[in-house]
């Protein structure tokens, strides 16, 4: 998912309030908030705690394929493009995109 991209954080666009808890194999997890997620703007402090290390984006085996999960828009309005090349990985490459089996999951 992350072809193409040089740096390991990326600012990420949210006007909503669904959240997602990281996956039991850190694998799925693909893009995670950090413990301090704000860059600008207002947050709610109730909302600001939920946002705090959940999950922007995830890939969840289903069956003999994967569901790649965006919970935010990566092509919000065409006006954020930080986030284009993830939506266009998932489309071009998400048949190629696996994640290895962990040991968690099993449980």
């Amino acid at each position: 998912m992350g072809f193409g991209f040089t740096n390991r954080t990326i600012s990420v666009y949210r006007n909503h309030s669904v959240f997602i808890e990281p996956s039991k194999n850190p694998f799925n997890t693909v893009i995670k908030y950090t413990a301090n997620p704000l860059l600008s703007g207002y947050i709610h402090p109730t909302n600001l705690a939920k946002i705090k290390n959940s999950v922007s984006l995830q890939v969840s085996n289903m069956g003999q394929g994967r569901a790649i999960l965006f919970v935010d828009d990566p092509a919000f309005r065409g006006y954020w493009n930080g986030t284009n090349k993830l939506f266009f990985n998932a489309l071009f490459f998400g048949s190629h995109i696996s994640a290895p089996r962990f040991e968690a999951e099993e449980e």
